[in-house]
């Protein structure tokens, strides 16, 4: 090879070398913008609440009652999935618009309903497919898991059988609704320290319980607890619970129009404390829905609270601690 032909190699090389750097310093550029353009609409959403005065308040005020600015805000959970749920509460909820959590075990609900005797399946039957898909279209519930087969959790010595309730009732009930599940309701309210650890490793981001108490995402999402309504609840005694605290969760098992078991509760009761609800303008939640509604107060409220929002000089504060060397495109290849 010619010396003219080494330079022109040379050249050649430095060329490519040149549009590499670029590439990646328009790159870098790019991707600059898009972030502050996502923060200052962040911002600017967050400036709005501000102007607005509605400085996220506390999810902890005790016995504040109905005429603060905060209403009370209750979910609504169904557990085990039973067919009275779709019979008789699903067109009570339609009624009054909520929405409501179903606490599913996996292993029922891809069963299809045997109904050869009505009376049977209406107290003891489990939702299918399709009950479970119309009710989400319609009113937008969450599912929830409620582990694979029920099993008592903390009798299950075997670590893969306990992982197989957590991580695979979440894989199914997601493959068939088509929704991310984040909500684990641990079977007959047993848990232990192992449990909560493979709950958290499944990527559940709530956990609930069977314990009595207002949930506080802050301290222990893993352990929310609830207001079970059993066939001899009083509607003053619900009405009382939510009175006293900010958050509460109403746990449902069975609707029927004539309850004789404890863990059943009448139709036209239900009816009766839905309409309570919408007349004390109550918020009526999912549970995820509640979950997610927390961390946005926490994050605005800590934003707020910071000052950023007074800042006048937006490039100022994003870029004052930044190490501009340490943003250089190496050119070495």
């Amino acid at each position: 090879m010619t010396r003219t032909d080494g330079r022109n190699a040379k050249s050649v090389s430095r060329e490519t070398r040149q549009k590499i750097r670029n590439k990646k310093a328009n790159l870098l550029i790019t991707l600059s913008g898009q972030l502050i353009l996502a923060v200052l609409v962040i911002l600017s959403t967050l400036s709005e609440l501000q102007a607005k005065d509605s400085t996220p308040c506390s999810w902890n005020q005790k016995n504040r009652g109905f005429e603060g600015q905060s209403p009370a805000k209750v979910c609504l959970f169904f557990d085990d999935g039973y067919y009275s749920v779709y019979y008789y509460a699903y067109p009570i909820l339609k009624k009054h618009r909520l929405p409501a959590t179903l606490g599913l075990v996996a292993s029922k609900v891809q069963k299809p309903n045997t109904r050869k005797n009505f009376l049977h399946h209406l107290r003891f039957g489990f939702l299918n497919r399709n009950e479970v898909s119309e009710m989400i279209d319609s009113l937008g519930v969450e599912v929830a898991s409620h582990s694979v087969t029920h099993r008592r959790l903390t009798e299950i010595s075997d670590t893969m059988d306990l992982r197989y309730e957590l991580f695979y009732s979440k894989q199914v009930l997601e493959s068939l609704f088509q929704q991310e599940v984040i909500t684990f309701v641990y079977p007959y309210g047993k848990y232990d320290d192992r449990i909560l650890r493979l709950t958290q490793a499944a990527g559940y981001k709530i956990g609930r319980t069977t314990e009595f108490g207002e949930p506080n995402f802050w301290v222990a999402p893993l352990k929310v607890p609830i207001k079970e309504v059993r066939n001899t609840t009083t509607l003053d005694e619900i009405i009382t619970h939510i009175k006293r605290f900010d958050i509460t969760v109403l746990l449902f098992h069975r609707i029927l129009e004539k309850p004789s078991l404890f863990t059943e509760f009448s139709v036209s009761r239900f009816d009766s404390l839905l309409t309570l609800l919408d007349s004390l303008k109550v918020k009526v939640m999912t549970l995820r829905g509640l979950y997610e509604e927390w961390r946005r107060e926490v994050f605005a409220k800590a934003v707020i609270e910071r000052g950023i929002l007074d800042r006048k000089n937006w490039s100022d504060y994003l870029f004052q601690k930044v190490d501009i060397d340490q943003t250089r495109t190496s050119t070495r290849f």
